[in-house]
């Protein structure tokens, strides 16, 4: 069964589990489209010290493929960054 991670960057790589969250400053609206929110994305992981929640660069997330390197290291899907 292949483990459900995800990894993304901000001043080092982060791993854990993976949240998007939008915001919105509504002011009294109703609707609001899309245009209207910023979308913020986290890497949420628990660690000696505690429990951690990291905003990282939108284009760093990648998925853990379940496989590894010839090294041993683990290969993330990302189609924007390759590291």
């Amino acid at each position: 069964m292949r483990e459900i991670k995800f990894r993304g960057y901000n001043e080092g790589w982060h791993y854990g589990y993976y949240i998007r969250e939008s915001r919105a400053n509504i002011n009294g609206t109703k609707f609001i489209t899309l245009h209207d929110c910023q979308i913020v994305d986290y890497i949420v992981y628990s660690d000696e010290k505690g429990f951690n929640i990291v905003e990282v660069e939108p284009n760093t997330v990648g998925q853990y493929t379940g496989r590894k390197d010839i090294n041993g290291k683990e290969i993330y899907e990302n189609k924007d960054l390759l590291t």
